[in-house]
């Protein structure tokens, strides 16, 4: 095998990354281990946005400067779907504390 890597133990990694894959002791596939926390719907559409808007930033900056690569013009555009999903993630997120209020009141 070229280019196996350890990364952790009993797991090994081949290439540069997950095109590779994983593989354990016998040699099967296996995924790395993953932690799973929970997460609060609001503050990750906040970040989410935050990121977005970054992102449409500099794209928007590259295009005023004159750069008109058709990856500019994607990056605008994907930016802005990115901030419609996290407006739409913040609406659940609330219409559902609301339900929760509801039910409770």
């Amino acid at each position: 095998m070229a280019d196996v890597r350890d990364d952790a133990p009993g797991r090994r990694r081949k290439g540069g990354g997950w095109q590779g894959g994983w593989q354990g002791a016998g040699g099967h596939a296996t995924l790395p281990p993953m932690e799973i926390r929970p997460t609060d719907p609001l503050q990750a559409a906040l970040q989410g946005a935050i990121d977005s808007t970054a992102r449409l930033t500099e794209s928007v900056q590259a295009l005023a400067e004159g750069n008109l690569d058709p990856a500019v013009v994607l990056d605008i555009r994907s930016a802005e779907v990115a901030l419609a999903a996290n407006a739409k993630v913040a609406k659940a997120a609330d219409e559902g504390f609301r339900r929760l209020l509801d039910v409770l009141a």
